[in-house]
């Protein structure tokens, strides 16, 4: 009986396999080391992974445990679960598959005295990072960041460029360093077109730019005071947090 189960599921799983092109065998063949598979929307991404997942275990001694699988949304979680299963059977159900979102929140539940933030703060909701956001709008003298007749049509931009930061890991003093060096950029640049008597394409671009990072830094200072003020914690923060800890907590 047992053998019938196991011949069904080494059927199923070169069922699969042959289906792949030499690319993705290449990387459902790469049982060791890290892969990067460039694709677009519904090409087989997921199911290269599921596969590679069910090579691993079949080929070397690792266990269902010691596999983490991490996708960006809920959807492509439970979709990756539902297609190990098939392919490898119940033994699906013992590989952690997780968000980043979702596998940061289990550190933190699983090891919650290490994040003091977690018992003392509260995650901010979508809702409220926007109202923050309009409010620092509505209080900030912005002028690059806003628009004529709307003044919140850079509002998911500036939403977006918080996100970016944060996942780059670049503080208020990194920030900061970035637009100094900006700005020493512009003092290198020509500044009149000497047979326009105007100032260079480039040196106005460059110019440009500095004005909206200082303006992005000034909206990222408030943002995170305000944060601070509030006792929340953002998406960002925790993924961070996390890191750091896996990075220096021995």
């Amino acid at each position: 009986m047992l053998y019938s189960i196991f011949q069904a599921l080494d059927s199923k799983f070169q069922t699969e396999y042959n289906r792949l092109n030499p690319a993705q065998r290449e990387a459902v063949d790469t049982l060791e080391g890290p892969v990067m598979v460039i694709a677009g929307p519904g090409t087989g991404k997921t199911q290269i992974l599921a596969m590679r997942v069910a090579n691993i275990l079949q080929k070397t001694q690792a266990k269902p445990r010691h596999i983490l699988a991490l996708t960006f949304t809920e959807s492509a979680t439970a979709n990756l679960k539902k297609r190990l299963i098939s392919i490898i059977g119940q033994t699906g159900y013992f590989v952690d598959t997780f968000t980043f979102h979702g596998f940061c929140n289990e550190i933190i539940l699983t090891f919650s005295g290490k994040f003091a933030f977690a018992r003392e703060l509260e995650q901010l909701t979508d809702v409220e990072k926007y109202q923050i956001l309009e409010s620092i709008i509505d209080r900030l003298p912005l002028k690059t960041l806003t628009a004529f007749g709307d003044k919140y049509h850079y509002l998911n931009d500036i939403a977006k460029t918080i996100v970016n930061l944060k996942r780059e890991n670049i503080s208020l003093n990194k920030y900061t360093e970035v637009i100094q060096n900006e700005e020493q950029k512009l003092e290198k640049l020509e500044k009149i077109n000497p047979r326009t008597n105007k100032p260079t394409g480039k040196w106005l671009e460059q110019e440009k730019l500095i004005k909206k990072n200082l303006e992005m830094r000034q909206v990222y200072e408030a943002y995170q005071i305000e944060l601070k003020q509030r006792g929340r914690y953002d998406y960002e923060d925790m993924l961070l947090s996390v890191i750091e800890k896996l990075q220096t907590d021995e």
